[in-house]
């Protein structure tokens, strides 16, 4: 005698661009390790730069032109790296997502199946979820090895989609150790 598979609770369908990659790649996070020391040498070289420029235009040391050009040269490396990290952002979103794709989402008691275009479904199990996120209109559901990123589209309302992140972060909770 054969089982019969459960059918999902439900399957949200929606078309997944590199605008929907972009929430989770533009994410919030702090600068640690390496990234860091080069964060803070790249403001250093504004004081670098300071002690190339010539000293009429930069006044004496300590005087207020001083200030006032240290201050604008590490602003301005400060937008440049802002820049920089805006435009690998949205890099790393493009080569998540290289072009529209539709996922189909199953939502199972105790499982997600994404499934994209031709690629194999991908399972998520409560204890494969490292973290459960909702941003810019997005629930991101984090593993080790991938992501899975449900835009607010995806859901009839906001309320859904809270609902839809709160169940899978109370249950990514309890079934860690």
């Amino acid at each position: 005698m054969t089982r019969m598979a459960r059918p999902p609770e439900l399957t949200l369908t929606y078309t997944l661009t590199a605008a929907d990659a972009l929430a989770w790649e533009a994410r919030p996070r702090e600068v640690t390790g390496w990234g860091r020391m080069v964060f803070l040498l790249w403001l250093g070289l504004a004081g670098f730069i300071l002690a190339l420029a010539p000293q009429d235009w930069v006044g004496p040391e300590g005087g207020w032109r001083f200030y006032l050009w240290l201050v604008g040269l590490i602003g301005l490396q400060w937008g440049l790296a802002t820049v920089f990290m805006t435009a690998t952002a949205h890099i790393r979103a493009r080569r998540r997502v290289p072009q529209p794709v539709v996922v189909h989402l199953d939502i199972f008691p105790d499982r997600l199946v994404e499934r994209r275009d031709l690629s194999e479904p991908a399972v998520i199990t409560p204890d494969d979820i490292a973290a459960v996120f909702s941003l810019h209109g997005h629930v991101i559901v984090a593993t080790s090895h991938d992501v899975v990123i449900v835009p607010a589209r995806a859901f009839a309302d906001d309320g859904g989609m809270a609902g839809f992140a709160a169940r899978w972060d109370a249950l990514s909770h309890a079934a860690q150790p």
